[in-house]
């Protein structure tokens, strides 16, 4: 099954392709029924989305905005902006993708208190009828001096997760044991692939759904078990994301239709 019978592309995955026009149309003709956008730590001074524009695209598509992706700096010191966003989109699950490296916490009691920062976002952002979830890469499944995962110490937060298995598997980690873990507590999961050996190098060793070797007819029920809330489509650096969205679109509904 596609949960809500929704499917959503990253816009993450088409910022090299600038004609916003062009991907609205291309992903609603490849059949999805929502974006998922992103905002940088600057928009308010550098947007890289025309919100007015994609609200008016979108909907002339027939495409909802259900979530979208902000910096954690601007949530935290623009949450008035991030809040009229949302409102302006009709997106109510707000996922915070990122941490630059100089920013991770290097032991526990750093990302204790990481987590305490996601809490405190959490509630702020409820406040303002919004959901706030994290989205991970690998470096929350890497162990800690003390044996711990980032991940767990996030979680007990009480946040929801929006989970990459894609990364959670090149961290060296088993996507379904994760999934089994935190189910009922995912919000929305980004669905991509890891290019097979040798192949993918220009394009950050990521592929197009399907042809990669992520074991997506196992880790699809998976998912769907645990509670997903939504399926976006993603592609870290494609040289094509209108391949990306086709071929994502046709492999998604074809897992999802299967008994």
């Amino acid at each position: 099954m596609l949960p809500n019978d929704d499917l959503s592309f990253q816009l993450f995955s088409a910022r090299a392709f600038p004609v916003l026009e062009e991907k609205i149309w291309t992903l609603a003709n490849a059949g999805y029924t929502d974006v998922q956008p992103y905002f940088n730590a600057d928009h308010a001074i550098n947007p890289t989305i025309d919100v007015a524009a994609l609200k008016r695209l979108t909907a002339s598509h027939g495409l909802s905005i259900k979530s979208a992706h902000f910096d954690i700096s601007l949530i935290e010191k623009r949450t008035e902006l991030v809040t009229a966003i949302c409102d302006r989109l009709g997106a109510a699950l707000v996922v915070a993708p990122w941490l630059e490296p100089s920013d991770r916490p290097v032991d526990a009691a750093g990302w204790s208190r990481m987590a305490d920062r996601l809490s405190a976002i959490s509630e702020l952002l409820a406040s303002n009828g919004l959901e706030f979830s994290w989205h991970n890469h690998d470096f929350e499944f890497v162990r800690l001096p003390d044996g711990q995962y980032p991940m767990d110490i996030l979680m007990a937060s009480g946040i929801t997760w929006e989970p990459d298995l894609a990364w959670i598997t090149l961290a060296e980690q088993d996507p379904t044991h994760w999934l089994r873990r935190y189910a009922g507590r995912l919000s929305a999961l980004h669905v991509k692939d890891i290019a097979h050996p040798g192949n993918g190098l220009d394009e950050g060793g990521f592929a197009a759904l399907g042809e990669g070797s992520m074991p997506w007819d196992h880790l699809w029920p998976v998912a769907v078990e645990a509670g997903i809330r939504l399926a976006v489509i993603e592609h870290d650096n494609p040289k094509d994301y209108r391949h990306v969205a086709y071929r994502g679109a046709t492999t998604l509904r074809a897992l999802a239709s299967t008994k």
